[in-house]
């Protein structure tokens, strides 16, 4: 069940990489369902569903997106 607040992980297609977001709203919408703004520089308000997103309730979960979103940063760095 997500609900307000959560922090959560999902894959943009539009930027091809993983994200970590704090759920905002429940909007009730067959599409966009849930308003998610990303955390970090852009702090973009994204519109998702509930099986595009990941909730991050545990540090284990917590840690294993921040290497995957760490590992993708290395790799646009590195150009591969």
């Amino acid at each position: 069940m997500i609900t307000i607040g959560d922090l959560v992980g999902f894959y943009s297609k539009y930027h091809k990489q993983w994200f970590m977001g704090i759920v905002i709203d429940d909007t009730g919408l067959t599409y966009g369902r849930y308003t998610v703004v990303v955390c970090g520089k852009d702090g973009d308000y994204v519109p998702l569903n509930d099986d595009e997103l990941t909730v991050i309730n545990t540090p284990a979960i917590a840690e294993q997106w921040e290497r995957k979103i760490n590992l993708k940063n290395m790799m646009i760095k590195a150009k591969v």
